[in-house]
């Protein structure tokens, strides 16, 4: 079962790593911005937020690759599939996805993006009284 979780996981970052590499940002990484279709390929959906960041210097497409995983580990985090980890735990699991991140897609700014995108989920992460609101306001919406 937990496999299958990373495997699923696992797909979700190669999504983004993927569109990353091609130089595109979702903009509103979440998982309810995902679906599958019948042959168990992930797709993305509300694309309004999404941009191409060719045309940007490295710092700011490095920022917005940044947010974009940012806020696909909250919603992870938020959503279900972290949100029953401890902080070791989380924060291992997290640790490899980023690896995947990195492994997938292999241009000179994905370490530095994974890195810097794991130490603001954490700070997040960490910080119940965030965890917290961020939970009830998704709650409160749904």
């Amino acid at each position: 079962e937990e496999e299958g979780l990373n495997q699923t996981v696992d797909s979700v970052i190669g999504l983004a790593a993927k569109m990353h590499r091609r130089y595109f940002i979702h903009g509103d990484f979440q998982i309810k911005n995902l679906g599958v279709l019948k042959s168990s390929k992930l797709v993305v959906y509300d694309l309004e937020a999404a941009k191409d960041i060719t045309k940007l210097n490295v710092e700011d497409r490095t920022n917005l690759r940044v947010q974009d995983l940012v806020t696909l580990f909250k919603s992870l985090r938020i959503n279900g599939f972290y949100k029953y980890h401890k902080p070791s735990a989380l924060e291992s699991e997290v640790s490899d996805r980023l690896q995947v991140y990195i492994d997938k897609i292999g241009d000179d700014q994905s370490l530095e993006i994974a890195s810097t995108a794991g130490d603001e989920f954490f700070k997040w992460a960490t910080d119940e009284v965030a965890v917290v609101r961020s939970i009830s306001r998704f709650m409160s919406r749904n």
